[in-house]
C-alpha cells in the first residue's frame, strides 16, 4: 500500500530521499524530510536525524519500513489538513486513521506518531504554509492570461515581468450559454468588486418589436443561424447575434389589444398576411375611437405578418449571455430578415 497526499512540495522544503521511490512512481517525501523542513521539529519517531538537522536515509530494503514511513507521513498530512479546517480533535485524528491496514504498524505507533504531531503543531502548521506558498508561487500549471506584460513592445523588445500575474487579466473558460429549460446563471467577481453573470442555460428573455416600440418577455424556442459558426446551431448555444426563433405568443395578445386585431389567424377566408377584426362592440366609444386611430397609422411588415401564423418569430439576440446573463434581443423585421431567410433557406438547400 502506497500513499501520496495530493500536494506539490518545492525542493526548498523538502530533500527527498534518494532511492525511496522508485523512478516511474510521483516522488512523495518519507516522513524523516519533514523534519527538514523546520529546524525546531524533531523527526518523528523511528526516523534517524543528522547531525546538521537533515535527514539522510540509505535506500531501504525492507518493504514494510517504507509502508510504516508512508504511514506516518499520512498521519501528518491527515493532521495538517485537520488544522487547516480548525479541527485538531485527537480522537477523530485516531478513527480517519484507524480504517488503513498497515503491516508492521500498531495502535501504539498510530498513537506516537499523533502525539509527534500534536506536539509540534505550530511547525507542521508552518511547513504547510511554507508549502502552499511555495506551490502558488512556483506551480508549473499556468493560466490563461489577457495581460500585455508577455507581449513584444512596438520596437520588438522584450518587457521586463517587473510584477506578479493579477487576477483581474485571467482568460475564463467560454459560457457556452445552451438553450434549456433548466435555467443556471452563475454571479463572477470581478475587478474593483464588480460583478457578472454567467448564463449557463436559458429558456427566454425580453425581446423588442421595433416598429412598434413594444417589448415583451418570451420564451426561446430555437437556434436557427449563426453567421460564425454553425457549430453553435447544432449545440444550441446562444451568443451574441444568432438568430433564433422566439415564442410569437405575448406579441400577437399586445396586437389584439393594442389595435384590436388578431394576427395569424387561421379563418379560411381571411388571408395570410392580414390580420382578422376582433369584435369590440363591449369596448366603449373612447375605446373604439381610439382603436380606429390607432389603425389609420397601423403599418406591418407582411413577412412579421405571415410568421404570425406558424407562432414563431425570427429575432437576433443583441446581449451578451455570458457577461449580463441574460437572452435579449429584438424581432427581426424588414430588409434584416429578407437577409437572414436567404441565408437560411441557402443552408437548407446546401444540407439537401
Amino acid at each position: 500500500m502506497m500513499l501520496y497526499p495530493d500536494i506539490l512540495y518545492s525542493g526548498e522544503h523538502i530533500r527527498l530521499t534518494a532511492g525511496l521511490f522508485s523512478a516511474a512512481r510521483p516522488a512523495a517525501p518519507p516522513l524523516h524530510c519533514i523534519a527538514a523542513a523546520a529546524a525546531p521539529v524533531p523527526p518523528p519517531p523511528n526516523c534517524s536525524a543528522s547531525a546538521g538537522g537533515v535527514a539522510a536515509a540509505a535506500r531501504p530494503t525492507d518493504t514494510d519500513q517504507i509502508e510504516f514511513n508512508e504511514f506516518c507521513l499520512f498521519i501528518i498530512f491527515k493532521f495538517l489538513d485537520a488544522a487547516k479546517d480548525g479541527f485538531l480533535d485527537r480522537l477523530d485524528l485516531e478513527a480517519s486513521v484507524s480504517t488503513l491496514n498497515v503491516e508492521g504498524v500498531t495502535q501504539r505507533d498510530v498513537e506516537h506518531m499523533i502525539d509527534y504531531c500534536l506536539q509540534y503543531r505550530k511547525n507542521l502548521q508552518n511547513i504547510a504554509f511554507s508549502f502552499s506558498a511555495t506551490h502558488s508561487a512556483a506551480s508549473p500549471i499556468m493560466g490563461i492570461s489577457r495581460d500585455s506584460l508577455h507581449k513584444r513592445r512596438a520596437t520588438g523588445g522584450r518587457k521586463k515581468h517587473w510584477r506578479k500575474k493579477k487576477k483581474y487579466e485571467l482568460g475564463r473558460v467560454p459560457a457556452n450559454t445552451k438553450l434549456s429549460a433548466n435555467v443556471a446563471v452563475r454571479k463572477v467577481r470581478c475587478r474593483g468588486g464588480n460583478s457578472k453573470f454567467r448564463a449557463l442555460r436559458l429558456d427566454s428573455g425580453n425581446f423588442s418589436w421595433g416598429s412598434e416600440a413594444v417589448t415583451r418577455k418570451t420564451r426561446l424556442l430555437d437556434v436557427s443561424y449563426n453567421a460564425s459558426n454553425n457549430e453553435l446551431v447544432r449545440t444550441q448555444t446562444l451568443v451574441k447575434n444568432a438568430i433564433i426563433q422566439i415564442d410569437a405568443t405575448p406579441f400577437k395578445q399586445w396586437y389584439q389589444t393594442h389595435y384590436g386585431l388578431e394576427l395569424g389567424s387561421k379563418n379560411k377566408g381571411a388571408d395570410k398576411e392580414e390580420a382578422v377584426k376582433v369584435d369590440d362592440k363591449k369596448a366603449s366609444n373612447h375605446i373604439q375611437r381610439k382603436l380606429k386611430e390607432r389603425l389609420q397609422k397601423r403599418k406591418l411588415d407582411p413577412n412579421v405578418a405571415e410568421q404570425f401564423t406558424t407562432g414563431r418569430l425570427y429575432a437576433c439576440i443583441s446581449s451578451r449571455p455570458g457577461q449580463c446573463g441574460r437572452c435579449d434581443g429584438y424581432i427581426l423585421e424588414g430588409k434584416e430578415l429578407e437577409f437572414y431567410v436567404k441565408k437560411m433557406q441557402k443552408k437548407k438547400s446546401k444540407a439537401a
